[in-house]
């Protein structure tokens, strides 16, 4: 980002959709670092707006499955993102998640067809009711970065997979 308070990077990989169904597994996993974690906010995950691009994915999460920290100078606890439409569950995970300033984290999801995990460096931390599954539209790879303070902020991210079965 620029030095700008709340200037966001939204990146999202439109024409690699994926569609949640009770029969068909899904794996995600990402390896991310932030700078200054006390001074960001970001979302990492699959999202949309309906099926489209979604501008403004922390703002307020419509179709999504992921990790989102919407402004760690108010907390820089990650929560687990699911919503569908504009119901969502975006709690606090089972086991408080937090990230340190420029440290590598392996987070992860699973979709086993009806229940959802999501995992830190290989750990267990939440285990989220699945009512709130976006199984209704496409949802695409989404990284979204927001910096909270008037300095130039970044965000690493190594990788995004993605797989699902057919």
């Amino acid at each position: 980002t620029d030095n700008t308070d709340n200037d966001v990077v939204n990146m999202q990989a439109i024409g690699s959709g994926f569609k949640l169904a009770n029969s068909k597994k899904l794996w995600f996993e990402t390896r991310i670092a932030l700078a200054d974690v006390d001074k960001s906010g970001f979302f990492i995950g699959l999202a949309s707006a309906s099926g489209a691009a979604d501008q403004d994915i922390i703002a307020e999460y419509d179709d999504c499955l992921g990790f989102g920290m919407a402004d760690a100078t108010v907390t820089n606890a990650v929560n687990h993102v699911v919503a569908k439409g504009s119901t969502e569950t975006n709690a606090s995970l089972d086991t408080a998640l937090t990230l340190e300033d420029g440290v590598y984290v392996t987070l992860s999801i699973y979709w086993d067809g009806s229940s959802l995990f999501f995992y830190k460096d290989g750990t267990l931390y939440s285990q989220p009711s699945a009512a709130n599954i976006p199984d209704d539209v496409v949802i695409f790879p989404s990284i979204e970065f927001i910096t909270r303070n008037g300095a130039i902020e970044y965000m690493h991210c190594d990788y995004i997979r993605v797989v699902q079965e057919r």
